[in-house]
C-alpha cells in the first residue's frame, strides 16, 4: 500500500479481511496517516484543517463509522444557510440551482443583471444543441447559455470550495454527472435518430431538484476525522500482518516477474521489499515518477491531471466576538476578494460551539485557486494578516486576538477536466497491460469527497483481489 491517507487506509482494511493470511505493508511518507484528513488542536477543542464533513446521501461513509463503532460520534449540522458576498455585500445563496447553475431566476435579483436574469427565463424555451455523450468545460457551457456573470457569481464560488479551480477547468461529466445525464436525456428525446438533439440546461436543473429527496445532505464527527484514522489504524492492525510505516517513502517500483521490488527511504523496520501486488493510492503527481518505472503508457494520461493548491486558515477567536448567523459564505469570483470562502464552524456545527463554556466562536478561512495561487507565497505571518482582513471585509469579523492556523495544501485536489474519464481509463489500461498487479486509488478515480474516496479504495482492493485470483484454481497467489 503507498499512501497512508483515507483511500490507502481503507483499501488495507478490505484487502486484510479479504485475504487474512497475506502481509500488507502500508507506507506513508508523512509522520501521520490520514492525507487530507487531518485535526489540529484549536482554541482547545480539535478542529478539522481538510475535509470537514461528508455527503450522507452516499452510504459509504456511515457504513465505515458504524463498522468502526463510531455512530454515537456523528453529528448533523445546525441548520443554518450559507451566504454568497458578491458586489460588495451578503447575499443569501439561492436554493434554486445545482453547483451554481440555477433552475430559474428565484432569488438572482441584486445578485445577476437584468438582462442576464431574462435569459436564464428565457433559456428553457429556445434549447441549445447538445451531443450525448459529449463533454465541455462547466464553466463555458454556463456561460455560452446563461451568461458569464453566472458562471463568476454563482458556478465559480459553488465548484471553487470543493476543487479550489474554477468552473471553466472543470469537465461537466467529472464534476456534475447528474447534470449531464439528464442533457443527455433531453438530447435523446428531442434528436432524429442521430446522437445530437437539442437540451436546455435550466431545466436539466430542475429536473434534478425535482427529484432530490430533502432531508440533511452532510454530517461530521465529533473529535474531528482524526477519530475515523486512528480508529481504521487500529482496526487493520488487530491481525498483527498489517502494518503502518509512517515516514518512510517508496522511490521506485521495479517489476520482477510477476512481482515488485520497491526501493524505500525510512525506517519500515521487518518490511520485505518484494511484493505480489500494489495499491497506489498517491496523488497523481506524486505517483508519476513511480508509474512511469512499471508503465510509461499508465503514466502518460495521468500527467494531463493538474492538481490545484490551496490554503486553510483555521480560526478561534476571542470570547465574545461576533460572527454572522451563517453557516458560511462563498466567494464570488468577481468579488475583488483573496478569500475564496468562509466556514463558520461553530455556527455550522454546534458541536463545535463553545460560547457557552465563555469561548470563542471557532472558523476557517480557505484561499487559493487553480488559476491563482500567489497568495500561498505569503508567510504564515503575512496569510494570518490577510486573514483578518477578509473576515473584516466580507463578514464583519473582528479577528484581533484571534488563535490563527494556517494549514497548506500544495497540490492538494485534483482538478478532473474535460474527458476525465478517458485519462484514467488510459491509465488503468497501462497498468494491465504490464505483469505486476498494480491498481489506483485516490480522489482524483471517481471524485473528491469522503464516501468518493472510500468507495474507490473497497473497489481498488476487489480489483486486486481478483488480479491475484489464479483462474484456473480460484485460489489466490498469496
Amino acid at each position: 500500500m503507498i499512501g497512508g491517507g483515507i483511500s490507502g487506509l481503507v483499501a488495507a482494511l478490505r484487502l486484510a479481511q479479504a485475504l487474512p493470511e497475506a502481509r500488507i505493508d502500508i507506507f506513508e511518507a508523512a509522520d501521520q496517516a490520514g492525507g487530507k484528513l487531518r485535526t489540529i488542536d484549536l482554541g482547545s477543542g480539535p478542529a478539522d484543517v481538510g475535509a470537514e464533513a461528508f455527503v450522507v446521501r452516499r452510504p459509504e461513509a456511515l457504513d465505515l463509522v458504524s463498522e468502526l463503532g463510531l455512530d454515537a460520534a456523528v453529528r448533523k449540522p445546525a441548520g443554518r444557510s450559507p451566504a454568497l458576498f458578491s458586489g460588495g455585500r451578503l447575499r443569501p445563496l439561492p436554493r434554486n440551482q445545482v453547483f451554481g447553475v440555477p433552475g430559474g431566476t428565484d432569488g438572482l435579483d441584486g445578485l445577476l443583471t437584468s438582462d442576464v436574469i431574462r435569459t436564464i427565463d428565457a433559456e428553457p424555451g429556445n434549447p441549445a444543441p447538445w451531443r450525448i455523450g459529449q463533454d465541455i468545460s462547466v464553466g463555458a457551457m454556463v456561460a455560452e447559455r446563461l451568461g458569464r456573470e453566472v458562471v463568476d457569481r454563482l458556478v465559480d464560488p459553488m465548484l471553487g470550495g470543493v476543487y479550489a479551480a474554477t468552473a471553466d477547468a472543470l469537465g461537466v461529466r467529472a464534476v456534475a454527472p447528474a447534470l449531464a445525464s439528464r442533457l443527455d436525456a433531453q438530447a435523446e428525446e428531442t434528436s432524429s435518430g442521430g446522437d445530437e438533439g437539442r437540451a436546455s440546461l435550466v431545466d436539466a436543473v430542475r429536473s434534478i431538484k425535482s427529484t432530490t429527496v430533502g432531508g440533511q445532505v452532510f454530517a461530521a464527527l465529533d473529535g474531528g476525522y482524526r477519530r475515523l484514522i486512528d480508529a481504521l489504524v487500529t482496526r487493520i492492525s488487530v491481525s498483527g500482518r498489517t502494518a503502518l510505516h509512517l515516514g518512510v517513502r517508496v522511490d521506485s517500483i521495479t517489476p520482477e516477474g510477476s512481482a515488485a521490488r520497491l526501493a524505500i527511504s525510512g525506517q519500515a523496520e521487518k518490511a520485505p521489499q518484494v511484493y505480489d501486488g500494489l495499491v497506489c493510492a498517491l496523488p497523481f503527481h506524486a505517483a508519476l515518477p513511480l508509474l512511469a518505472g512499471l508503465s510509461e503508457a499508465a503514466a502518460e494520461p495521468l500527467r494531463e491531471i493538474p492538481y490545484s493548491s490551496s490554503a486553510v486558515v483555521s480560526v478561534a477567536l476571542a470570547p465574545g466576538v461576533e460572527v454572522p448567523d451563517l453557516s458560511g459564505i462563498l466567494v464570488a469570483a468577481d468579488a475583488g476578494r483573496a478569500a475564496k470562502a468562509i466556514t463558520l464552524s461553530s455556527r455550522k456545527w454546534d458541536h463545535l460551539d463553545r460560547s457557552a463554556s465563555g469561548r470563542g466562536h471557532v472558523l476557517r478561512v480557505s484561499f487559493g485557486r487553480l488559476d491563482d495561487d500567489s497568495i500561498l507565497d505569503l508567510d504564515d505571518e503575512a496569510l494570518c494578516a490577510q486573514t483578518r482582513i477578509e473576515l473584516a471585509e466580507i463578514a464583519g469579523i473582528d479577528a484581533a486576538g484571534a488563535e490563527m492556523r494556517p494549514t497548506r495544501w500544495t497540490h492538494g485536489l485534483p482538478v478532473p477536466g474535460v474527458d476525465h474519464q478517458r485519462l484514467i481509463d488510459g491509465a488503468r489500461r497501462g497498468l494491465d497491460d504490464q505483469s505486476v498487479p498494480v491498481v489506483l486509488a485516490n480522489s482524483a478515480i471517481a471524485g473528491v469527497g469522503v464516501p468518493a474516496c472510500i468507495s474507490v479504495a473497497q473497489t481498488a482492493a476487489a480489483d486486486l483481489v481478483a488480479k491475484w485470483q489464479d483462474e484456473s484454481h480460484g485460489t489466490s497467489r498469496l
